[in-house]
Formats: C-alpha cells, sequence, structure tokens
C-alpha cells in the first residue's frame, strides 16, 4: 500500500471517530433549561411554579385544572383571531376594500384579544387565591421579573 493511500484511510477513520464521538455528546439527554442547539428545554410551567413556591399536591392538582381550562378557552379564541386574520388579509387584497367589512372584523379581533386576556389575568387571580400568604408574596415577585414590553421577543419578529 502506498503512503498516499494508507494517509487517507488513517485520515479517513480519524474523521469518522470524530463524527461518531460528537454524536455521542449530542444524544446525551439535556437538563430542563439546558440549552440545545437553538432551543432551550424548559420544564412545564407548572412543575417551575410548584418547585419555587412549594406547592403542595393539592394546591398543584387545582392549578393544573385552572391552567388547562384557561388554555382551552384562550386557544380557541386564539383561533377565531387567526380566522379572522384571514379574512382580513383577504378583504385587504380587494380591488375596492369594503371598509365597513374591515371595521367589523378588527372589532371582533378586538374582543377576542380582550377576552383572551382578560381570560389570562382572571386565572391568574384564581390561581392567587389559592396560595398561601407567602406563596402570594413569592409568585408575585415572579410575575414581577416577567417582562411586559415584549422587547425579548423582537429578534423572531416577522412580518405580514
Amino acid at each position: 500500500m502506498t503512503i498516499m493511500k494508507r494517509t487517507t484511510k488513517i485520515f479517513t477513520g480519524m474523521i469518522l471517530l470524530c463524527l461518531g464521538m460528537v454524536n455521542t455528546v449530542l444524544a446525551q439527554p439535556q437538563r430542563p433549561g439546558e440549552r440545545r442547539g437553538n432551543r432551550i428545554e424548559i420544564q412545564e410551567p407548572i412543575e417551575r411554579l410548584a418547585d419555587k413556591l412549594e406547592l403542595s399536591e393539592n394546591q398543584k392538582a387545582e392549578i393544573e385544572a385552572l391552567h388547562l381550562e384557561g388554555r382551552k378557552t384562550s386557544m380557541l379564541k386564539q383561533s377565531q383571531v387567526e380566522e379572522l386574520q384571514a379574512q382580513l388579509d383577504q378583504l385587504l387584497l380587494a380591488d375596492n376594500p369594503d371598509q365597513s367589512k374591515i371595521s367589523s372584523i378588527i372589532d371582533k379581533m378586538g374582543l377576542l384579544r380582550s377576552d383572551i386576556q382578560k381570560e389570562r389575568v382572571f386565572t391568574r387571580l384564581s390561581v392567587r387565591a389559592l396560595l398561601s400568604d407567602s406563596q402570594r408574596i413569592k409568585f408575585d415577585m415572579l410575575h414581577e421579573a416577567i417582562p411586559t414590553d415584549h422587547k425579548h421577543l423582537a429578534r423572531g419578529k416577522r412580518f405580514r
């Protein structure tokens, strides 16, 4: 065997070995909250809340039920908003857009978004009512730490 062929085989073997090692490292399970590529794996919100507030099993079950109900309602309303947005997009593409229909759709979207916000706030108040005084203080501090200006979402912002 020539030196060139042997060098090529050794080099190819080293590359395959390195790829195998990288694959092994990437296959390792990640702990919640650790980065994996461009996404972050996080714990379920209820689990995080339970850990931080030291919730009892009863409190945890009641909060999960409240969140589930609120989420169902919000998801239904959000799908209605998206459907109205599609209708609005179609109207805006017309040669002579009907301004009264456009205004009506925007009003409906606003009401639905308002209902979604109310659902979130009422769910939060219901959760808060289940907590002890010390848990309520921690809960309020956790919510104060959440950014409300949504600047943290601007990086991935897309325009329609």
